[in-house]
């Protein structure tokens, strides 16, 4: 987990708050929006790319992604996300790499990942980035009556070991 700094997640909230108004979603279903931020696809397993390389389809958030530059190598798909009161994101599982998840609104929300013999979940929290492993199947469930409002991207690799010990778990 990481504690983002405050005007950092001030201006992810702005930035979902105008594009719900101005832009239409990249993707929607019944009770669920999503805007591409950046959507340059994920690597290959042997190639290895920079995070220089990213796309901009939306800009404004380039100081987030410079924060995270401290701890990943590179980011994919940075998505802005909102999930309606009585809506779940049902188990899926169709990524490769892990995920940061960072809480926009202060919903309580669940995320349930199935390992082969157990289940974790991972209570998220606003004010807070969390590593997710979304390679395995995953569900987020909200445990409060309003908007899930999250951003998250997936990424490659942190860019230390001491890193990738402090946020190694199972599956990982």
């Amino acid at each position: 987990m990481f504690v983002m700094p405050t005007d950092l997640l001030n201006l992810i909230e702005n930035k979902l708050s105008e594009l719900e108004v101005s832009n239409s979603p990249s993707m929607s279903i019944p009770g669920y929006k999503q805007w591409n931020i950046l959507d340059n696809p994920e690597p290959a397993p042997t190639e290895d790319k920079s995070i220089q390389d990213l796309q901009v389809l939306i800009p404004g958030l380039e100081p987030v992604v410079d924060y995270f530059k401290q701890y990943v190598n590179a980011i994919y798909r940075f998505r802005l996300s909102i999930l309606e009161p009585g809506h779940d994101i049902d188990w899926h599982v169709a990524h490769r790499l892990p995920r940061i998840h960072i809480p926009l609104s202060k919903v309580r929300s669940t995320f349930y990942i199935k390992f082969k013999d157990k289940m974790e979940t991972l209570q998220l929290e606003y004010g807070n980035a969390y590593m997710v492993n979304v390679a395995y199947p995953h569900m987020v469930k909200i445990d409060d009556s309003g908007v899930r409002r999250n951003a998250f991207f997936s990424f490659d690799r942190f860019i230390t070991n001491d890193l990738n010990k402090q946020f190694y778990y199972r599956g990982h």
